[in-house]
């Protein structure tokens, strides 16, 4: 799975995941051969910016996951797709269990896809940021319980169409380099991408935050962004987007 995700990824991806999936690479035992070991990752990553990857089961509810985010804690499975305890998972349903796309936040996704960002600090910052906001939003007084959902919804879309399948514009061939790491994990997402079967959009905060998503398949639509500065600024900018009130 590395070896057939890794130079495409690499290939398409921006400085920030390029510089960090070299610096795991480099200092952590067989990250390129052998399913990676949590704790040494986390301590690792710990080491240059002072998050840690904590151990979950797939998807974690909201309230989790925004206190881990809010903490420098980034939630990770311990389970990889094509496993046993994968195929016993799903075994009932329609999910893919393939090797090139997994609908559900396995191991390699959360370690390949973003743990190399974790080691930049404009990206964790913003990480952390996103996970404070979802905790003001989980616990304000000021939103009744159908606003909280509303909003929080709106957050969630707005990490969907950034940080797992954002692009961002670049003066190379294609126009645009990868940031999102639900993109970069995927072998079948990079191409979906490269080959233009999903449409690429001018990225507009207000229309991403209210433009719900699919995780059950290849996505149809990716949003290109000037730059992660322009993300980082229009974050802070437009805090009043998640706190509707109707």
């Amino acid at each position: 799975l590395f070896n057939k995700v890794y130079s495409i990824a690499y290939d398409n991806s921006n400085n920030m995941f390029r510089t960090g999936l070299e610096f795991l690479s480099n200092n952590l035992k067989d990250f390129n051969s052998k399913i990676p070991n949590l704790d040494n990752t986390s301590d690792l990553i710990k080491s240059q910016t002072g998050w840690q990857i904590k151990t979950v089961s797939g998807f974690v509810d909201e309230v989790i996951f925004f206190e881990l985010l809010a903490n420098k804690c980034f939630p990770s499975s311990d389970i990889i797709r094509l496993s046993k305890r994968f195929y016993n998972k799903y075994k009932n349903t329609n999910v893919k269990n393939v090797l090139d796309y997994t609908p559900e936040p396995d191991i390699f996704h959360e370690i390949f896809g973003h743990a190399p960002f974790l080691l930049n600090n404009d990206y964790s910052l913003l990480l952390q940021k996103i996970g404070k906001l979802g905790c003001s939003i989980l616990y304000s007084k000021d939103l009744t319980k159908d606003l909280i959902i509303h909003n929080l919804k709106r957050l969630q879309n707005f990490v969907w169409w950034t940080l797992e399948f954002g692009l961002l514009k670049s003066n190379n061939s294609l126009g645009y380099e990868i940031y999102g790491a639900g993109i970069l994990s995927s072998y079948d997402e990079i191409t979906h991408v490269l080959s233009s079967e999903g449409s690429i959009r001018e990225y507009d905060f207000e229309e991403i935050i209210m433009t719900r998503f699919d995780y059950s398949d290849l996505q149809d639509r990716y949003y290109l962004i000037e730059s992660f500065n322009t993300l980082l600024k229009d974050f802070d900018d437009y805090q009043e987007h998640f706190f509707y009130k109707g």
